[in-house]
């Protein structure tokens, strides 16, 4: 990948904390779930739960047969047939189903991950925007270009990016008469209803916390107005992500906007929410680089350090949040 398709990295902004545990299976077993809990405005539970089976490579490794290997995929599609399905992303193998009465999100993972039968089970969390950039309009006031912070001017005489390179913004719609963000934006997508803009999906801000990110990442540059994005010669795509005035998604809907945004040809996928400990992202990251694209997720703002110990853990970019001291977030 060119390097200009990497300057969004530098701009995910500040990010919540994140604290919940995924429930994976490592080997046939039945396996104890882990307990989940949720966090207030971070992530919490949404009466869904995301689902993966053991995929065919992985049984493949632990020496099962062809045959084997197909009936325990059907017998584990047949068991999630029991649930009504809220969604299923063919492509990573998720299927969102719902949590019927009389169960828990935690008491329903502990039951599927007890069969052997899946890769994870987890929370379809309801997740938040995380804070990101200064809404001053002057670039001096944007501290993180500054010489002794990224030293973006010294960066910008290399390189401002290139409309060639799109970069996904999965967030909460954008003001599109903005005039800073009307060169090189390109066609956007309403996540939430599964709809283009020019089939009449609304990608219209619903927060301002997607119109920010956008101008973090790519606002015209060297236009004389408002501000500068770090490629500021990116093309942009808005990937709505959120109906409601307080900016939530779900993991589910965030996931697939990110993959949807990669289909569309878009080289880079930013999200700037809550949850990035999640399986479900991990699988979606590798999926994402399979197709040619990089997924880039905010790490949150509380220091943290997460080091997943497996394959997957390489496929997305984690990116933490300093202050305008040049310190970690904590």
């Amino acid at each position: 990948m060119k390097l200009s398709g990497f300057v969004i990295v530098a701009c995910v902004g500040l990010a919540a904390s994140a604290q919940a545990q995924v429930a994976r299976s490592s080997n046939n077993a039945p396996q104890q779930a882990e307990q989940y809990q949720e966090i207030p405005g971070s992530m919490e539970f949404s009466g869904r739960l995301i689902v993966r089976p053991l995929q065919f490579e992985a049984l493949a490794e632990r020496g099962l047969q062809q045959a084997e290997i197909e009936a325990t995929i059907r017998q584990a599609k047949a068991l999630l047939a029991n649930y009504e399905e809220h969604w299923y992303e063919p492509l990573v193998d998720h299927h969102v189903i719902i949590v019927p009465e009389g169960e828990t999100e935690n008491s329903l993972i502990a039951k599927l991950m007890a069969t052997g039968l899946y890769h994870f089970a987890e929370p379809d969390w309801t997740l938040y925007p995380i804070a990101n950039c200064p809404d001053d309009p002057r670039l001096g006031n944007q501290w993180h270009h500054n010489s002794n912070r990224m030293a973006s001017c010294e960066a910008w005489d290399i390189h401002t990016g290139t409309p060639a390179v799109t970069v996904g913004i999965c967030d909460t719609g954008i003001q599109t008469n903005h005039p800073d963000l009307q060169l090189h934006r390109k066609e956007g997508y309403n996540a939430v209803n599964r709809v283009w803009e020019n089939d009449g999906g609304n990608i219209g801000a619903v927060h301002p916390h997607g119109t920010q990110t956008t101008g973090c990442a790519a606002a015209n540059g060297d236009n004389n107005t408002g501000v500068a994005g770090v490629g500021w010669n990116l093309s942009h795509r808005m990937m709505r992500v959120s109906n409601s005035s307080g900016g939530s998604s779900s993991l589910s809907t965030l996931t697939h906007a990110a993959l949807t945004s990669i289909q569309a040809g878009d080289k880079v996928a930013n999200v700037s929410y809550s949850g990035v400990n999640s399986g479900s992202i991990r699988s979606t990251a590798t999926q994402i680089k399979n197709l040619g694209g990089l997924l880039v997720w905010a790490a949150g703002n509380g220091s943290e350090n997460w080091n997943w110990g497996d394959r997957d853990a390489d496929d997305v970019i984690v990116v933490g949040a300093t202050t305008v001291n040049d310190t970690r977030s904590s």
